[in-house]
């Protein structure tokens, strides 16, 4: 076994993602649109190399202090941003680790890689379960069409996936789950869901004989 561990790398994660673990909600436009703005100019430079993972939240509050300066008649907006994202990285700073390398990277081969959310709330549950699903999908794409990527096929088991998937709202995790289980066979990814079973389907279950 090989235990895998929860942090995460802001630097690594997506919009979406960063928006869902920021509380930024989908009808928060202007704060989303300013959110996007800084991303993508930081996510470029973490990209060429011009700043380490490291300087992530420190390079997004630069941007949108640049941003304010630009854009004064947003100022509320722009500032709740910079608030969430600092609320971001202190609600989950057990599991943001600015250092930790991507999710590929931590996998053994031969070994079941277990990542234990237990202490990890809904919210950060779903970010880090979508950004696996992601990875792994994308990752055996990329290695079957380039030769780069995730070499070994990947069989996943989602425990408490009732969570993940809640009937009453959508979640990031849902979203790669219906992807996985779209596309990921033919890519060498396979999907287990392990579901609580609601009362009334244990009521309807016949009684054990002897």
């Amino acid at each position: 076994m090989n235990p895998v561990g929860a942090a995460i790398n802001p630097a690594h994660l997506s919009l979406r993602e960063i928006k869902r673990l920021s509380n930024i909600t989908k009808n928060a436009y202007v704060q989303e649109r300013y959110l996007a703005k800084a991303y993508r100019k930081v996510t470029e430079e973490l990209g060429s190399g011009t700043i380490p993972c490291e300087e992530f939240f420190r390079r997004m509050n630069e941007e949108l202090n640049e941003l304010l300066r630009e854009n004064s008649s947003d100022r509320r907006s722009i500032i709740d941003v910079q608030n969430k994202l600092e609320h971001m990285a202190s609600a989950y700073d057990e599991i943001i680790d600015m250092g930790a390398i991507g999710i590929i990277e931590r996998l053994k081969f031969n070994h079941a890689n277990v990542i234990d959310l237990g202490s990890v709330d809904e919210t950060g549950s779903d970010v880090i379960v979508s950004h696996v699903l992601q990875e792994v999908l994308q990752n055996r794409k990329k290695y079957l069409q380039q030769g780069e990527g995730l070499e070994t096929p990947v069989f996943l088991v989602l425990e408490e996936a009732h969570i993940l998937t809640p009937t009453d709202r959508t979640t990031e995790s849902r979203y790669w789950i219906n992807r996985v289980a779209r596309e990921g066979r033919k890519f060498g990814v396979g999907l287990c869901l392990v579901r609580a079973l609601s009362p009334l389907i244990l009521e309807r279950s016949p009684r054990p004989t002897t």
